[in-house]
């Protein structure tokens, strides 16, 4: 790497370590409520569902909720999926289809977890499946990747609580 790319490289990433406290700090600072996850619940900040929400519905049965934030652009999907597969399988044969490259993932018995970008680079989602009954539980979240530095610790949140 040329010396001026190279002391480029490292104020970009002096800057996004320095930002990381403010996202984290920006996070706990928001009211969190929780909201109905199937036969538990999970933890979201109120400005989620203070935004529209609408039931979700499969062959004329609700099967869950989709939330979409005022004023963010993250929008939240919690619902019971309409398979027993494995976590795993389900997400990536019915979630990731849109998405343009999957950059993480967990494929265990009872737990399924992708994220990635879907339109190139300029929207992340995260998806997670959890087996429960024989059913998968799931929450699919996405956001513009320029809200990343705000938006990825609040996911963090929520996908933790799910887990629970």
């Amino acid at each position: 790497m040329r010396p001026r790319a190279k002391a480029i490289s490292h104020l970009l990433f002096a800057f996004a370590v320095s930002c990381a406290p403010l996202a984290a700090s920006a996070e706990e600072s928001l009211e969190w409520v929780t909201v109905p996850n199937g036969v538990s619940e999970i933890e979201v900040p109120a400005f989620l569902v203070e935004g529209p929400a609408k039931a979700l519905f499969e062959d004329g049965v609700d099967i869950g909720t989709s939330y979409d934030a005022e004023g963010s652009s993250l929008g939240l999907k919690s619902y019971w999926a309409g398979s027993n597969e494995r976590p795993y399988v389900y997400l990536t044969e019915n979630v990731a289809g849109t998405s343009s490259s999957i950059t993480y993932s967990v494929d265990e018995d009872a737990l399924g977890v992708i994220s990635g970008f879907e339109d190139g680079q300029s929207t992340i989602y995260y998806a997670m499946c959890r087996k429960l009954d024989e059913r998968n539980r799931c929450i699919v979240m996405d956001y513009a990747a320029t809200e990343r530095a705000f938006l990825d610790p609040i996911v963090d949140r929520i996908a933790k609580s799910f887990r629970k």
